[in-house]
């Protein structure tokens, strides 16, 4: 179950965050969330993602495109790894035309309450 909340401090800082339970090692989870090639399966609505190196794992520095097709256009968003913690944080900057930029961090947590399942949080923040 995702459950979002969102937030807003100090009238410019804006956060939303949701989570899940996987039933997956959090190794696995890390394993799928660090892949560049997998990012359109399992995060938000984007279509495709476009990155120019040949290492598929998404270290600090690494920099991708995220693509989705809505509406008879394009859209994308470029991103730029900013910290890797393996196997329990990630986080990237992402960047889009008309809106602000945004932090986006994955943490990912094995599941005291269920052998075996991780939990997998996800905050995104930007400011206006």
């Amino acid at each position: 179950m995702t459950v979002f909340h969102r937030s807003q401090r100090r009238g410019t800082v804006h956060t939303l965050h949701g989570s899940t339970s996987i039933n997956a090692s959090p190794e696995e989870v890390w394993e799928l969330i660090t892949t560049v090639n997998t990012i359109p399966q399992w995060y938000d609505t984007w279509d495709s993602v476009d990155h120019e190196t040949a290492d598929l794992r998404l270290r600090v520095g690494t920099t991708f495109r995220l693509i989705s097709h809505r509406n008879g256009r394009d859209h994308t968003a470029r991103c730029r790894v900013t910290d890797t913690q393996a196997p329990t944080r990630l986080q990237w900057e992402q960047l889009a035309l008309h809106v602000p930029t945004i932090l986006v961090t994955f943490l990912v947590i094995a599941d005291e309450t269920v052998t075996g399942a991780t939990q997998l949080h996800h905050t995104r923040s930007w400011t206006t």
